[in-house]
């Protein structure tokens, strides 16, 4: 158990080290690494900087209302920069992950430069400048956030958290969507069965790979 710990330690400090001024990537980054703290909060505690830096609901956006092409159906997530919706392009006829934020930066053409599975997909981005926002629309990937696990992990104590913690986030955020989780896969009950510290490897093993491409292309 110590390896995994170890080893998924290592991997969150490499990935901290691709850009020290970038503060989202800071948010999400420490935030796992408060999944690897030994005896860490167990729900009474000091919430993750991720979590007390999240920035509130964009204003006026809500699920049930529509912006620009895009009918808003579950509020995924928020963070610092803005907030993340289920929703359907009405052009298109699909379901999205659409991002909504204030109109500064070039992150989704950053984004749409990589090409790996575990970065999603961006589609494109639009600008609605009489609004000040900023439109990016991504591959829907069902199954929550890492502030839904850590949510599960707060309120956990450090002797009782499995893997089985990660599949009861990802069930919680489906059935949230109104999606059907379906019957256990080999991968889930590989993922219920093991110890907390190799699901937080495995956790950062994930990570690493992606941000490894990402070091490579800008070196």
């Amino acid at each position: 158990g110590d390896v995994y710990a170890k080893l998924a330690s290592q991997a969150y400090d490499k990935a901290l080290q691709i850009d020290s001024a970038n503060a989202a990537a800071k948010n999400k980054l420490s935030l796992v690494r408060d999944l690897v703290v030994a005896g860490g909060p167990t729900g009474a505690g000091t919430q993750p900087a991720a979590v007390v830096a999240a920035a509130p609901r964009m204003k006026g956006l809500a699920p049930g209302q529509k912006i620009d092409d895009f009918d808003l159906l579950v509020e995924l997530g928020k963070g610092a920069f803005g907030s993340v919706f289920l929703a359907r392009q009405i052009s298109m006829g699909r379901l999205v992950a659409l991002k909504v934020s204030a109109d500064k930066g070039n992150e989704p053409r950053t984004l749409a430069t990589f090409d790996h599975p575990n970065i999603v997909r961006v589609f494109d981005q639009k600008r609605l400048t009489e609004r000040g926002l900023l439109l990016c629309y991504m591959t829907y990937a069902p199954g929550g956030t890492l502030q839904d696990v850590a949510r599960k992990v707060r309120g956990t104590p450090a002797q009782a958290r499995t893997g089985q913690l990660v599949t009861e986030a990802i069930d919680e955020s489906m059935q949230k969507a109104g999606q059907f989780t379906g019957e256990d896969s080999p991968w889930r009950k590989r993922m219920k069965a093991a110890p907390w510290p190799e699901t937080i490897c495995k956790i950062g093993v994930q990570l690493a790979h992606p941000y490894a491409l990402v070091i490579n292309v800008a070196g």
